[in-house]
């Protein structure tokens, strides 16, 4: 999963951000390889380990826990990002794209019991995704933080692969389920 993820976003992230003039400036390799495994493991251990297992006791429509915690993580990011340092306002496009790539990542934690899967896809996608910096080639100026998310995940291929992701994890989660119960 993390080397799928980690090859499909070299490809597209970079090519999503050409489309729009942009070109990489510079590679921290130490940033990538030491810091993005870690917060995406933060991340995964807080809202799948912790979260939904903690609302799982409480929340019995699997389905609905979800979506809720979906929907937390999609607004974590917006708080974070609206509320943060950046003080950026993320597209609706980028906040489905959040919606649906945490609810695809609720449902291999739920379908696997294991934070394994969704922290490889997440990590995956984050290694590509940030250490890098991308300036405009016509001012040389870098893509303001938060203005990549709805460059990057507010793109209409970016979100379609996130809704397509979020429905394979629900089909792969139901047939483990049918598997686990013969």
């Amino acid at each position: 999963a993390l080397l799928v993820t980690g090859v499909g976003a070299a490809c597209l992230i970079p090519a999503i951000l050409r489309h729009h003039g942009y070109t990489r400036n510079h590679h921290d390799l130490a940033w990538m390889l030491l810091a993005i495994p870690f917060q995406t493991l933060n991340e995964e251990m807080v809202l799948r380990a912790l979260l939904l297992t903690m609302l799982g006791r409480f929340i019995t429509p699997r389905l609905f826990l979800s979506l809720v915690v979906a929907g937390f993580f999609a607004l974590l990011h917006f708080v974070l990002y609206r509320f943060g340092p950046p003080h950026a306002r993320l597209s609706v496009q980028a906040l489905a794209t959040l919606f649906f790539a945490g609810f695809a990542l609720n449902e291999l934690f739920m379908a696997t019991g294991s934070i394994a899967v969704p922290w490889a896809i997440h990590c995956g996608w984050n290694l590509t995704r940030f250490g890098n910096d991308w300036v405009q080639q016509s001012s040389a100026g870098g893509i303001p933080q938060g203005a990549d998310f709805n460059l990057i995940e507010g793109n209409p291929l970016v979100l379609a692969l996130a809704l397509a992701l979020a429905l394979a994890a629900s089909l792969a989660k139901q047939r483990l389920a049918v598997a686990r119960s013969c």
